[in-house]
């Protein structure tokens, strides 16, 4: 199991937010609420025993993690899958949100970052974005110092934007598509498209090698095991697609304006 920590977790502080097993990590994870304090926090990822048999404490951002396995049983191997491959169709759905069509849209900035203090920080994190007509979206900082950073940051992404600013907000147009730019709009969905499906068979092929383990094991039997890797093999189906109709809706989307 999977813990995430609060970045300024204490060993007698438990904020934290469960992550299932099979799940890669950065040093840092985006702000999420904690299971513990019910606060949105930044957190870290620590490994810690799974159930009071296994030895040891839970471990501090100052500690060494030490890995433990436990068994995962058939059921919970069923609502991973599920859980894992939903996420996989909400990365789709939000990645796919953020390529520009000609209308406005404050998603279109969700995966911008900027500089702030040496790091790169969310720009919802840092700035309000709102839609001011069919075609503009205006950026408010909440730090009017950081205008120029926010502005650098536009200019130098792929959104093909030229940022507009008074010194204290900054104003987005939204030109007209040109057929190249909505060409290389439909190879990016078409990218990310691919990138979902890929993500939903790894996870069904992770989880079909923990169920033949089981079976291996003597803790699941063939009959079950062929019965389960069918109804891992539905839901795989079953988001790839709905991934896939994601895909065709923003193709469309695209193609339309």
């Amino acid at each position: 199991m999977l813990l995430l920590f609060c970045d300024d977790v204490q060993p007698s502080s438990f904020c934290f937010i469960e992550a299932y097993r099979g799940y890669f990590w950065n040093s840092t994870h985006p702000s999420r609420k904690c299971l513990s304090c019910k606060s949105s926090k930044f957190f870290s990822g620590f490994l810690v025993k799974r159930d009071s048999s296994l030895p040891g404490n839970v471990l501090s951002p100052m500690w060494t993690p030490q890995v433990y396995t436990a068994k995962v049983s058939s059921s919970e191997a069923q609502k991973e899958a599920e859980e894992r491959m939903k996420k996989s169709l909400e990365i789709v759905k939000n990645n796919l949100s953020t390529l520009r069509t000609g209308r406005a849209n404050p998603a279109l900035l969700d995966r911008l970052t900027v500089s702030y203090y040496g790091m790169e920080a969310p720009l919802k994190s840092l700035a309000s974005v709102t839609t001011s007509s069919a075609t503009t979206l205006t950026i408010e900082p909440y730090d009017k110092s950081y205008v120029k950073e926010i502005e650098k940051a536009i200019a130098e992404s792929d959104l093909a934007l030229t940022p507009n600013s008074d010194g204290k907000s900054i104003r987005l147009e939204l030109p007209p598509l040109t057929e190249e730019r909505r060409k290389q709009l439909i190879k990016s969905v078409k990218q990310l498209t691919e990138e979902g499906r890929v993500a939903v068979r790894n996870i069904r092929r992770d989880i079909i090698e923990k169920l033949k383990k089981l079976e291996k094991d003597g803790d699941l039997g063939k009959d079950e095991l062929k019965s389960l890797q069918d109804d891992i093999q539905k839901l795989t189906d079953k988001y790839i697609k709905l991934i896939e109709e994601k895909g065709k809706e923003k193709e469309k989307d695209l193609m339309s304006v």
